[in-house]
């Protein structure tokens, strides 16, 4: 019960990241969305733990696939880790995006209502503009 939880956890934080990715940016979002995933596939430490990777590979440390798999290593195996923080951090991320998705999701849907006022009030003048040719 508990590996399935923590899976749906992980489903819902890269959920909420591909979305954010999609919307906000657009056809931009996929071209950035695959080099953020390339990024945390090779922060995560797939192959060979960070403390023996080089300095760089060192930003895995704060990416939501580090705390995966390392989560998923203690649930399988029973291995001795910081479960709790690998739960805390997809928590932080899981609330941190969901409340960057609604501002977003607010921000555009002003901007659509102001686009949407804009064209209704251009349409009026342009009907003002077409009764009074048509009158005179």
């Amino acid at each position: 019960m508990r590996y399935w939880m923590f899976n749906w956890l992980a489903s819902l934080v890269f959920g909420i990241i591909i979305s954010l990715f999609t919307v906000n940016l657009g056809r931009l979002g996929n071209s950035i969305l695959i080099i953020f995933v390339m990024l945390m596939l090779a922060g995560a430490t797939i192959q060979i733990s960070l403390e023996l990777s080089p300095p760089f590979y060192h930003y895995g440390y704060g990416l939501p696939l580090y705390h995966i798999i390392n989560g998923g290593r203690h649930l399988l195996f029973n291995s001795h880790s910081r479960f709790a923080l690998d739960v805390g951090v997809l928590l932080i991320y899981f609330g941190v995006l969901w409340i960057l998705g609604i501002v977003t999701s607010l921000l555009q849907l002003r901007k659509q209502q102001k686009q949407i006022l804009k064209k209704n009030q251009q349409t009026k003048t342009d009907k003002k503009r077409y009764s009074i040719a048509t009158i005179a």
